[in-house]
């Protein structure tokens, strides 16, 4: 309650929380509105330390450990669409950025959907002190026209945005870019939170992501205007990946 008067008195619009299950009820009780539930999808890269806690033989560790990766990699759409790329690397170019590179104003109201806009993506990346976030950019004669913003921790990129580009294409042009970059890095997997039913299901499914836990995302809003247009104006259908579920 303290919480909620004090952000009424500094003048936000709303609070979001993501309660465990054992806490859900305390946050509706309080005036929480439940408004879905935050999944995490990963997809396994390297699979070895996944296999080394059943394979104690080094050996047969290496071994199950490369015909898994293969596996992983050849059946599912994440091949098809990096032979697709590499066929239109003419006209399309996926890179690493620096976030200073990127004006998020001109170039990604021009170039795609934003999933969040882009005062957000501005604070968030630009406005916080040790920012370690990186940017992986498709590209079109140097206009950007979708973008996956995440950071690694150890051996795993945590999946903080992504801004598809118009054509769902496009975007798994993108992705399998990008895994195939994580591969190269030698990665053991991606993962992202992601909240919503639309195309990006569809996407992170065919490109071997595996659905985890999930956590309850609930809102308080200070204005029933805004709670009613909330989900329309912000879009907020993906968030930082490193939530400990």
């Amino acid at each position: 309650k303290s919480l909620l008067s004090d952000a009424r008195n500094e003048g936000y619009h709303a609070l979001l929380a993501m309660p465990n299950a054992m806490s859900t009820s305390v946050f509706i009780r309080a005036g929480y509105t439940r408004i879905g539930e935050l999944r995490r999808w990963v997809k396994v890269i390297n699979f070895k330390d996944k296999l080394a806690k059943v394979i104690k033989n080094r050996s047969a560790l290496k071994l199950f450990s490369k015909v898994f990766n293969f596996f992983s990699e050849l059946f599912s759409l994440e091949m098809v669409w990096r032979v697709f790329y590499f066929f239109t690397k003419g006209c399309f170019i996926a890179k690493e950025m620096e976030l200073k590179e990127i004006n998020f104003d001109e170039y990604l109201k021009k170039a795609g959907a934003l999933i969040k806009p882009p005062e957000y993506i501005e604070w968030r990346y630009y406005g916080m002190d040790n920012n370690d976030s990186r940017a992986f950019a498709l590209t079109r004669n140097g206009l950007v026209v979708g973008l996956i913003l995440y950071y690694a921790r150890e051996q795993d990129l945590i999946l903080q945005d992504i801004v598809l580009p118009k054509s769902p294409w496009k975007a798994k042009i993108m992705l399998a870019a990008f895994i195939y970059r994580a591969r190269r890095a030698k990665m053991n997997s991606i993962s992202v939170l992601f909240l919503g039913k639309g195309a990006m299901v569809g996407i992170l499914k065919s490109f071997g992501f595996l659905r985890r836990e999930g956590r309850s995302l609930c809102l308080y809003a200070f204005d029933q205007r805004f709670k009613n247009n909330f989900a329309d104006k912000y879009k907020l259908d993906l968030f930082e990946g490193d939530l400990d579920l």
